[in-house]
């Protein structure tokens, strides 16, 4: 009796050892999904197309920057809504929930944890993170979210161990969701069907390329770059034209952007005016070439 009472003990104690095991890697396993998750609203999926054309979407496409916390994936907050831009002719603004989540029991309010279900120990930072470990380094471009793991503390080993570990790449690179115009050239050529010369005004001397793109979730001009500018008049011809091809870096967030011209006068003014169209859309993907070509600015 007692060798039938120690096997079947035995039995039932590695029973009881795989199914807890089981359950945590069920437990990482879900973990390691819902990061994927918070990594792919952030950043997009670059590599869908529609119509052979990229689908343009997540946080930072929508908005211009990467979330501060976790909770402004899933409530607008103070971010604009998405909407029109007249003055650039972009889309920009928040357009989630990017995250799906669930009411807790004990709040009634959303929320996105790790599968082990960890509580921040402030309430300020439980409610912006849901228990995740964020870190946002915006002038790198990167962002990592940690989970506490099984023990909800720093460290550990095994399932206890924090993950990803602090040796692992970010979760967001800059490369994932930024694109760098350093080098990228673009001749510009004015055209004038009607005949006449297309002029600089007296007080101007050359012509900058405006970047547009969103910040903040509202759609702006925030970014002149330097362009050279030969001949500064011609007729219809022989059209105006010019290059521009910065030098520095210029870091943009990925998506559906708009090129116009300014003069370089103290207060840049759109060229030529009046412009019925002065905007020209572009799409720019993280890692991949920037079109290098002309670009006709058609004047009717």
């Amino acid at each position: 009796m007692l060798v039938v009472v120690f096997i079947l003990s035995g039995i039932a104690l590695m029973t009881v050892s795989f199914t807890s095991n089981a359950d945590d890697q069920f437990r990482f396993d879900n973990t390691r999904e819902r990061l994927n998750q918070i990594r792919t609203v952030v950043v997009g999926r670059t590599d869908q197309t529609v119509n052979g054309g990229p689908v343009v979407g997540g946080f930072v496409a929508d908005i211009g920057r990467l979330p501060n916390n976790l909770s402004e994936l899933v409530a607008s907050g103070t971010l604009p809504v998405w909407g029109f831009a007249t003055t650039t002719g972009l889309w920009a603004g928040w357009r989630g929930p990017y995250l799906q989540t669930r009411a807790e029991q004990s709040s009634n309010l959303p929320a996105f944890r790790d599968d082990w279900g960890n509580i921040a120990t402030s309430t300020a930072e439980d409610t912006l993170n849901y228990g995740w470990r964020v870190t946002v380094d915006s002038p790198a471009g990167t962002m990592n979210v940690v989970s506490l793991g099984l023990d909800g503390a720093v460290g550990g080993t095994g399932y206890s161990a924090d993950y990803p570990s602090a040796s692992s790449s970010p979760l967001v690179s800059r490369d994932d969701h930024q694109i760098n115009l350093k080098g990228w050239l673009v001749t510009v050529k004015f055209i004038n069907p009607a005949g006449g010369d297309v002029s600089l005004p007296a007080t101007s001397t050359s012509l900058m390329v405006r970047f547009f793109y969103p910040q903040d979730g509202v759609s702006s001009s925030t970014d002149s770059l330097p362009a050279t500018l030969s001949p500064v008049s011609n007729g219809a011809s022989a059209p105006l034209t010019f290059q521009f091809n910065p030098s520095t870096d210029q870091w943009v967030p990925w998506g559906l952007r708009a090129l116009g011209v300014v003069t370089d006068e103290a207060t840049p003014v759109p060229f030529p005016t009046p412009d019925p169209n002065p905007k020209r859309l572009i799409t720019v993907i993280p890692r991949a070439q920037l079109i290098i070509g002309e670009v006709d600015w058609r004047l009717e």
